[in-house]
Formats: structure tokens, C-alpha cells, sequence
């Protein structure tokens, strides 16, 4: 498997999660984004969204396509202050789509489940 690296272009946004807050950005292949960096240098849990693209791709569920993501530090405003920490260094890029809809209901996966 070939995994696809790019790099970023724009800053568009910050998601405000209750976990990992990830940017939304414009990147080198001219698709947008949303990507959860490292922090503290940890790169855990880049490894485990891996992991879990990877393993939810070979039970043929439907993911978004990913990348690894190269965060270019020059693309920041210098007065933006970001939510928990700057994102830099290398990042785990879902590629962001336009028309999803954000569920909190995930009764439908028990469902598919049974």
C-alpha cells in the first residue's frame, strides 16, 4: 500500500473537539484537509488513526482518503492563537468532505453490528 504525503498551503480552521482539535487545511495536491497533528512530539496517535484507516479498509467500510500530512509552519498567521498548541511537524490528513454531516448518534452502528 502506498500511502499519499502532502504538504500544507493554507490554514482555513480549527475544529474545537473534545479531543484531539484538528486543522483544516488547503495542502500541495489542492485538496483540502482535516488533520490531527502530534503533540508533545508523540506520534501515537498518528499511528493509530493509521491503523484504524487501515482496519476499517479491510472491513470495507467506507473512509475518507487520508495522507500524511507535512504542516508547514510559515503558513500561520502570527496573531492567530491556536486552541491547544500550534500544529507542526508531521499530521494525519482525512481529506475533508463538503457535504458529510457530523453524527453524535451512533446508534446506526449498533445496528449494522447486529
Amino acid at each position: 500500500m502506498i500511502i499519499h504525503r502532502v504538504s500544507t498551503d493554507i490554514f482555513i480552521k480549527e475544529y474545537e473537539t473534545r479531543g484531539s482539535n484538528p486543522s483544516q487545511f488547503n495542502c500541495s495536491d489542492k485538496n483540502d484537509y482535516v488533520v490531527k497533528h502530534a503533540r508533545s512530539g508523540s506520534y501515537r496517535p498518528l499511528i493509530n488513526e493509521l491503523i484504524a484507516v487501515l482496519l476499517l479498509n479491510q472491513l470495507e467500510i467506507i473512509t475518507p482518503d487520508f495522507a500524511l500530512v507535512e504542516i508547514n509552519d510559515e503558513i500561520f498567521s502570527p496573531d492567530y492563537s491556536f486552541i491547544r498548541g500550534k500544529p507542526n511537524g508531521l499530521g494525519f490528513g482525512s481529506k475533508f468532505i463538503s457535504n458529510s454531516k457530523y453524527v453524535i448518534d451512533f446508534s446506526i452502528i449498533e445496528k449494522i453490528m447486529i
